[in-house]
C-alpha cells in the first residue's frame, strides 16, 4: 500500500482540514461525484430531447376531410405569418422522386435552416396522404426564397391536387422528369395544363427539366396550349447531383428577376445601330422596348391620372386594359361563396355603384354597393387629408366594422375602378382567411 502511495499518491478521499484535525473518518459528510459515464449519458439524453422537441416545432399535421387541395389553401391562407416579408416561393415537382429531396436537404444543411413539414392525414384513417417539406434560403441582397417539395403517398386524383395546390401559389414551379413511362408523362401533362387553366393557378414561370436528348417531350410540352400569361420554358441538361439540380434552377430564377428588374427602354431613345457594330444578342432583344407590339408600347407609357377620382363619364385610366368579363368575374365571385360567414360578395364599379357581377342579386345588395362605392370615393379624394402626399397613391382596402358585420371594399389592382365587395358574418366569418381569399381572387382577374 505504501508503494502505490508513493507511485500514485493518497487514492482516499479529500478530507477537510477540519475532520484530518479532528481525526474523525469524514468519508460520510463527503459527496462523492457522480461517474463521468453517467453524466455523458445524461448529456446525451438532454440533447436528444432538445432535439426531438426542435423537430416538433417544425411538423404539423393537416386532416384532411374532403377536397385535398382546398384544405391545403384554407390552411395556407390561415398561417401567412411571414406575408409581410420580401419572399418568393419555388416549388418543385419530382413525380420520379430523384432529386427533389435531396435538394431540400441540401439546402437547409447549408443555410442551417430547419425542414419544415406539412403531413396531411385522412380525417377518417389517418393515413398519410402526402408530406409537404419547406426550407428557406436567406439571401443578402435579394428576396428570401422559400423551396418546397410535396412527398405524395396518395394515387390518382388527390395526388395530382396536392402536387398542383403547391404548385399554383408559387412564384416559380419546377417539373424534374426522371425515368418515368411515356403514358405518366402525359397523364402528368395534362394535369398540370388544366390546373394552368384554373381560377385558383397564379404562378407564372413554370420550368421543365428534362432528360438529355428528350427532344419529344419538349416538342409535346410546346405543342400544347398553355395560357398566355404562363411562361413556360425546358431545359434539357445531364443531372448528376443535387447541387447540379439546384445551380441550374437557380440560374433560371436569376435570369427571370434580372429581365424583370431591367427597364425597357422608350422608343425615342432607341437609335439604329451604328454601321458595322455588333448585332444585338436575341436576349436583349427580346427585352428591349422596340420589339413589343406598338400596342403594348402605348399602353406601357400612359401616364397615370392627375387624380385619383374618377368620374361616371371620364375615359378609363389605361385605355389598352382589357376589361373584366363579367362571367368569368362571376366564375371567381362564386368560389368566394363557400367561405364560412359571408353574407354576399359582388364587384362593383367604384363611379357609379352599378354591381357589374354578383352571385346572389337583390334590392339589398344594390344598395349596400351604392353605399360602399360613396365610402370608397371618399376615401380616394381624401387619400391626401389622411397622409399619402402623393395623389397616385392607390387605394388598396377599406375594412368597415358595423354591428355583427365587417365590410370589405379591395380595389382590383389591374382595374383601379372596380373594387370587390364582401360582407360577413362577424360571428361566424375568419377575417384573415376571407381577405386572403379575396386578394387571391383580386389577383385573377388581372
Amino acid at each position: 500500500m505504501n508503494m502505490l502511495k508513493s507511485l500514485f499518491g493518497d487514492l482516499t478521499p479529500i478530507r477537510d482540514a477540519t475532520s484530518r484535525a479532528s481525526g474523525k473518518d469524514a468519508a460520510a459528510d463527503v459527496e462523492m461525484p457522480e461517474f463521468a459515464s453517467t453524466a455523458v449519458m445524461a448529456d446525451e439524453n438532454e440533447l436528444a430531447e432538445a432535439a426531438a422537441e426542435a423537430e416538433a416545432r417544425h411538423n404539423d399535421d393537416l386532416l384532411v376531410s374532403g377536397s385535398p387541395a382546398q384544405a391545403m389553401r384554407a390552411h395556407f391562407a390561415g398561417s401567412r405569418k411571414d406575408t409581410f416579408v420580401r419572399q418568393k416561393l419555388i416549388t418543385m415537382c419530382d413525380p420520379s422522386h430523384m432529386w427533389a429531396a435531396s435538394v431540400i436537404r441540401a439546402l437547409a444543411d447549408a443555410s442551417g435552416q430547419p425542414i419544415e413539414r406539412l403531413s396531411l392525414r385522412d380525417q377518417a384513417s389517418l393515413n398519410l396522404m402526402a408530406t409537404i417539406e419547406r426550407t428557406t434560403l436567406p439571401r443578402r441582397t435579394d428576396d428570401t426564397l422559400k423551396i418546397y417539395h410535396a412527398d405524395i403517398q396518395a394515387e390518382g386524383g388527390d395526388a395530382a391536387e396536392v402536387q398542383m395546390a403547391l404548385m399554383e401559389r408559387s412564384d416559380l414551379s419546377v417539373v424534374i422528369i426522371g425515368p418515368m413511362a411515356p403514358s405518366a408523362i402525359d397523364d402528368m401533362l395534362v394535369d398540370l395544363h388544366s390546373a394552368t387553366l384554373s381560377l385558383h393557378w397564379q404562378c407564372r414561370n413554370l420550368l421543365f427539366m428534362l432528360p438529355v436528348g428528350a427532344n419529344w417531350m419538349v416538342q409535346k410540352i410546346e405543342r400544347m396550349d398553355w395560357p398566355a400569361q404562363v411562361r413556360i420554358e425546358t431545359m434539357c441538361e445531364p443531372l448528376t447531383s443535387a447541387s447540379a439540380v439546384w445551380n441550374r434552377m437557380l440560374a433560371y430564377w436569376q435570369r427571370l428577376r434580372s429581365e424583370q428588374a431591367s427597364p425597357p427602354a422608350a422608343p425615342a431613345a432607341v437609335a439604329a445601330p451604328a454601321p458595322g457594330s455588333a448585332p444585338m444578342p436575341l436576349s436583349e432583344a427580346v427585352a428591349s422596348g422596340p420589339a413589343l407590339p406598338p400596342a403594348r408600347q402605348a399602353t406601357l407609357f400612359v401616364a397615370p391620372p392627375e387624380t385619383p377620382e374618377l368620374s361616371a363619364d371620364a375615359p378609363a385610366p389605361e385605355s389598352g386594359r382589357t376589361p373584366v368579363h363579367p362571367r368569368r368575374a362571376l366564375a371567381v365571385l362564386d368560389e368566394l361563396t363557400v367561405l364560412d360567414g359571408l353574407i354576399f360578395v359582388a364587384l362593383v364599379e367604384g363611379s357609379t355603384g352599378l354591381v357589374k357581377a354578383s352571385p346572389a342579386r337583390g334590392p339589398d345588395i344594390d344598395r349596400a354597393a351604392l353605399a360602399a362605392a360613396e365610402i370608397w370615393k371618399t376615401h380616394r379624394r381624401t387619400l391626401r387629408q389622411l397622409g399619402h402626399s402623393r395623389p397616385g397613391d392607390p387605394l388598396e382596402e377599406i375594412l368597415v366594422t358595423a354591428g355583427s358585420r365587417y365590410h370589405i371594399l379591395r380595389t382590383l389592382r389591374a382595374h383601379p375602378d372596380l373594387f370587390i365587395l364582401a360582407v360577413l358574418d362577424k360571428l361566424r366569418s375568419n377575417l384573415a382567411m376571407t381577405r386572403y381569399r379575396i386578394m387571391e381572387a383580386q389577383q385573377v382577374l388581372m
